[in-house]
């Protein structure tokens, strides 16, 4: 599922949206959570440099029945717990899976060059006198390595 991922184009999405990090704040007066970014506005307030990206209701319909506070959904949050997560370990979870494509053109052109020596290994005939003993044996070594090499991978 991961091979049709557009990881250049996700990169600069992410780069696009916010200038680093999220935080999540939650406003339990208000039943609300919302995302911060900072501001990377130039602006010189004396706060913390984090501004709001968008503000989240994570009061049920109908909460002028509760007391003081809201109840809050605690799926709500959750989730956007879980976005500003995502969007924090995106740039980690990309530089991963461009690892795992190198690893995986890697791990495929050394399974060529083992094919290529299988081959070899192979088509070489066992030779029948005393002297090649070490020869045959070294034989043997190669193909039974390059078997289990050339085994297929486990599916995860």
């Amino acid at each position: 599922m991961t091979d049709t991922l557009d990881i250049p184009g996700l990169r600069a999405n992410l780069a696009a949206a916010t200038k680093g990090p999220l935080i999540s704040e939650l406003h339990e007066k208000s039943g609300t959570i919302s995302v911060l970014a900072r501001r990377g506005d130039g602006d010189n307030r004396p706060s913390d440099g984090y501004g709001s990206v968008f503000t989240v209701e994570c009061k049920p319909s109908r909460w002028s029945d509760y007391a003081e506070y809201p109840p809050l959904v605690p799926e709500i949050v959750a989730l956007v717990n879980c976005i500003v997560a995502v969007h924090n370990a995106g740039p980690a979870l990309f530089d991963a899976a461009e690892e795992r494509d190198a690893l995986r053109a890697e791990v495929a052109r050394l399974r060529e060059a083992l094919t290529a020596v299988d081959g070899i290994a192979w088509s070489v005939p066992f030779i029948e006198s005393t002297e090649s003993e070490a020869l045959n044996k070294r034989l043997f070594d190669i193909r039974a390595l390059t078997k289990a090499a050339l085994a297929p991978e486990p599916t995860p």
